[in-house]
């Protein structure tokens, strides 16, 4: 009705034509997910190209002459090089959008409606795990202590001194007195990735459905 009464008052399109240039908004939304999938398809399969033949050289051990050393040294190179320039992947992150529509009028027809709704979004990996070796378990978790997954003192070391960097920066903020603290608090906590992580992360809306 609302479409109706704008467009006889040339204040807006029909719906129908509305809704056309909705879905050419929509066209091939999903093209960027499938180059990230085509990226690492082509390149894991490179890689496992090339882990075969390390294998089948190391599978001759004692037995290695200096050409199969030049050649399995100039693979392990090549495999490390790929590793470093291969696409970071992608992980996939969903949750819920609920959204309550309420009539103006209401009668037995016409009622409120509740739409439960499921968004899908993929997002491309600002931090690459290509270097980590994928070929045997580092352990039989049948076998490794509980300890192993404890915080050792050093991990618990470095957790107090990264609250001491926030808990400061939340008294500087809050307690005038102690302003002062701001100037002597670094502005980021130092980590290994930190040029990864200023890159802005790229997402691409996957399906939402009801």
């Amino acid at each position: 009705m609302g479409f109706q009464r704008l467009k006889k008052a040339g204040d807006c399109t029909s719906y129908r034509v509305a809704n056309s240039i909705l879905e050419k908004f929509g066209q091939d939304y999903q093209s960027p997910l499938l180059a990230w999938k085509g990226a690492v398809e082509e390149e894991s399969q490179k890689e496992i190209a090339l882990v075969k033949q390390i294998n089948a050289i190391k599978a001759t051990e004692g037995q290695l002459t200096s050409p199969l050393k030049l050649q399995l040294d100039a693979l392990q190179k090549q495999l490390q090089e790929l590793q470093n320039e291969m696409f970071p992947g992608y992980s996939f992150t969903s949750d819920n959008v609920d959204i309550k529509f309420l009539v103006r009028q209401m009668t037995q027809s016409h009622q409120h409606k509740d739409h439960h709704m499921y968004h899908l979004l993929a997002y491309k990996n600002r931090i690459s795990g290509n270097h980590q070796a994928n070929d045997a378990p580092i352990g039989d978790p049948n076998k490794i202590p509980y300890t192993t997954f404890l915080p050792s003192k050093e991990d618990n070391d470095v957790l107090a001194n990264e609250f001491i960097i926030l808990v400061g920066r939340v008294w500087a903020k809050y307690i005038p007195a102690l302003a002062w603290f701001a100037e002597f608090l670094p502005e980021h906590i130092d980590h290994p990735y930190m040029q990864e992580i200023k890159r802005k992360t790229e997402k691409v809306g996957v399906a939402m459905g009801n």
